[in-house]
C-alpha cells in the first residue's frame, strides 16, 4: 500500500484502521489504496478536550476502477481536569457515546455520523474516524432553524412519549448545574472601578441591576430544571454542529445530521432549545433586531415537534425549560460584556478606536437574556 509518508509521520494514522475503513466505504475488500492525503478540519488549535478534525481523502483501485474516499478523524486528548463524567465535558464522553452504538438508531429522524471505530493511542489520547458528511455551508433562514428546532422537539418528544432512555453512567445527569458552577471559576474578573467605567460609558446600570437580582435565583432554577421530565439532550446543537440534507429541487431542508455529542446528557425538557437558542444569538447567526421573534419561534417550532412525537404535556414544561437554561448563560455573559465593555472603555478614553460592534451586540445578548428571565419569573409557581 502507497500512503501519504509524511502524514503518517506527523498524526500517526494506523493504516490497517485506514485500510478497514476504507473498505468499508467502498465496499472492496483488499482493494488497494492508491493515495491520500490529511488535511485539517478549521483551527488546528484545537480546545480543551479536542487536539484537531483531520480530514483524509484518497483514492482506491478497485475492480469497479477507481473509487474516491473520505473520512474524518476527531482526536480527543486526555484532560486530568475533566475526568468525571459529572463535569459538562468530560474529556471521554464523545469516544463513549460512539464506542455504545447509542447513537445508530435515534428516533425522531435525527441521525448521526456513522463511526467506523475508536482507537486508543499510546500516549491515552482517543481518535475517532467518522462518516465525512458535507455541509453546504450555505446560511441559515427561518425555514432551516424551524426545521432544526422542531426536529429537536420531535428527537426528544420520542423519549417522553415511551422511548427508552440511555442509562449509561457517562451521560451527564447534570449538565447545566455542571456548566455555571464551571463559568462561575473562570468568569472573567473585573475591577469595581473599571466595571463603573464601563456602566457609565455603556449604560449598563440597569440591565446590571435585573442581572443581579435574577443572579440570586439561578440555582433555585437549576435545580427546577433537575425536575422537569428528563429526555436525551445533545447540548451542543445549533448550526455549526447540525448539517442539512436538502431537497435537490428547492433546496428545502429533508433531514438532519447532528455533530459532536461530548456533551450528551440527560436533561430537562425544553433545556436543550434554550441552548440552541443562545448559542444562536452569541454566534451572530440571527439578526439583533430579531431576537425576541426568533426566540418566540424557536420554542413553537420546538413544541411542533413535541407534538409530533405524541406528547401532550403542559406548555409551560418546556417553555420554563427553554426560558431557564437560556437565560443562566447570563451568569457567563454578563461578566464577559463587562470586561470587553471595560477594556473598550480604556480605548476610546485613550483615542485609539471607537467602541466595537461585538460589545453592542453582547448588550443586546444579555438583554434579550433578562427579558427572557423575566418572562420566567411568572413560571415560578413551577419550581
Amino acid at each position: 500500500m502507497s500512503g501519504t509518508t509524511m502524514a503518517d509521520k506527523v498524526f500517526g494514522l494506523d493504516e490497517s484502521l485506514l485500510e478497514r475503513t476504507v473498505s468499508r466505504l467502498t465496499g472492496e475488500c483488499g482493494g488497494t489504496i492508491g493515495s491520500w492525503t490529511c488535511h485539517p478540519m478549521g483551527s488546528l488549535d484545537g480546545n480543551f478536550v479536542t487536539d484537531g478534525v483531520f480530514r483524509v481523502e484518497g483514492w482506491s483501485e478497485t475492480s469497479a476502477g477507481p473509487i474516491p474516499w473520505s473520512v474524518v478523524v476527531k482526536m480527543i486528548r486526555p484532560d486530568r481536569a475533566r475526568d468525571d463524567s459529572a463535569h459538562y465535558n468530560y474529556w471521554r464522553r464523545e469516544a463513549l457515546v460512539y464506542g455504545s452504538g447509542l447513537l445508530e438508531s435515534l428516533p425522531g429522524g435525527l441521525s448521526t455520523p456513522l463511526c467506523y471505530g475508536t482507537e486508543e493511542k499510546d500516549d491515552g489520547s482517543v481518535w475517532l474516524w467518522l462518516e465525512d458528511i458535507a455541509d453546504d455551508g450555505a446560511p441559515w433562514g427561518g425555514a432551516e432553524f424551524a426545521f432544526a428546532a422542531r426536529q429537536l422537539g420531535r428527537f426528544q418528544g420520542a423519549y417522553l412519549t415511551g422511548e427508552p432512555l440511555p442509562d449509561h453512567t457517562w451521560l451527564n445527569r447534570a449538565w447545566l448545574k455542571s456548566w455555571v458552577r464551571q463559568s462561575r471559576l473562570h468568569q472573567p474578573a473585573v475591577s469595581p472601578e473599571a466595571a463603573d467605567s464601563a456602566v457609565k460609558l455603556y449604560g449598563l446600570g440597569q440591565l446590571l441591576k435585573t442581572y443581579q437580582d435574577f443572579s440570586q435565583t439561578i440555582d433555585r432554577w437549576v435545580d427546577a430544571l433537575g425536575r422537569l421530565p428528563r429526555t436525551f439532550a445533545h447540548q451542543d446543537y445549533y448550526k455549526n454542529n447540525l448539517i442539512l440534507l436538502r431537497s435537490p429541487s428547492d433546496q428545502s431542508p429533508l433531514g438532519l445530521t447532528a455533530l459532536d455529542w461530548q456533551f450528551a446528557s440527560l436533561s430537562g425538557i425544553g433545556e436543550d432549545l434554550g441552548r440552541f437558542f443562545g448559542l444562536t444569538m452569541t454566534k451572530g447567526q440571527i439578526p439583533v433586531s430579531d431576537f425576541g421573534r426568533y426566540g418566540e419561534l424557536f420554542f413553537e417550532w420546538y413544541l411542533d415537534g413535541l407534538r409530533d412525537a405524541g406528547w401532550r404535556g403542559d406548555e409551560r414544561l418546556p417553555r420554563m425549560g427553554f426560558l431557564a437554561s437560556c437565560a443562566i448563560r447570563s451568569v457567563w455573559e454578563v461578566p464577559k460584556l463587562i470586561h470587553k465593555a471595560s477594556a473598550e472603555d480604556h480605548r476610546v478614553s485613550d483615542g485609539l478606536q471607537q467602541p466595537k460592534e461585538s460589545v453592542e451586540r453582547l448588550i443586546r445578548i444579555t438583554q434579550q437574556q433578562m427579558e427572557m428571565a423575566r418572562q420566567l419569573s411568572g413560571l415560578s409557581g413551577l419550581m
